[in-house]
């Protein structure tokens, strides 16, 4: 009968939120392939926008700038937005100190 909620989880969380979009932590190289051996597209600025199109490689994410140009950075260097505005539960969070 509790038809409200206020975004609490109530058990099996079997949605797993999707990613829409991530931002650059730092200033970032957006590479031609998924490796620092890849030649650099372009250089991106701390706090760019870009859509994400492939998450399957853990190290690198595949992405879109805005400007249509497509490359690889380094996942540590994204801030992943999801659909439910927080990330999948993780048995080992990140914690940066």
């Amino acid at each position: 009968e509790g038809a409200t909620s206020n975004g609490g989880s109530t058990g099996g969380n079997t949605e797993t939120p999707t990613i829409t979009g991530a931002k650059t932590t730092d200033v970032e190289n957006l590479r031609s392939g998924p490796g620092t051996s890849y030649s650099r597209v372009t250089l991106l600025s701390k706090g760019t926008s870009v859509t994400v199109l492939d998450t399957s490689n853990s190290a690198w994410t595949k992405v879109r700038t805005t400007s249509g140009q497509e490359g690889y950075i380094s996942s540590g260097y994204l801030q992943f937005e999801y659909s439910n505005g927080s990330p999948p539960k993780s048995d080992n969070p990140e914690t940066y100190g």
